[in-house]
């Protein structure tokens, strides 16, 4: 995920901490996301599509980061709220 999750987040004039504050997650965590050293599970990534009005794919999580059963359309993972 990194850099584009991070140029998200700058085109929009954010700091790490107020992403963390409207979608609910640790700062340690997003920082861990934005430096490519984990990739969010199912439930954020969809916090972090809707918050950031963007896809997987526009926030750089690959294919080949989801497993099979998280390959669901952006419509599925709102949906499941």
């Amino acid at each position: 995920m990194n850099e584009k999750l991070r140029l998200a987040r700058i085109e929009r004039n954010l700091s790490e901490l107020d992403v963390c504050s409207a979608i609910g997650c640790d700062l340690k965590t997003y920082e861990n996301w934005e430096l490519g050293k984990h990739i969010p599970q199912g439930f954020w990534r969809g916090k972090l599509c809707e918050f950031f009005g963007k896809s997987l794919i526009d926030l750089g999580v690959n294919s080949h980061h989801l497993h099979t059963a998280d390959r669901k359309p952006l419509v599925e993972w709102l949906r499941i709220w």
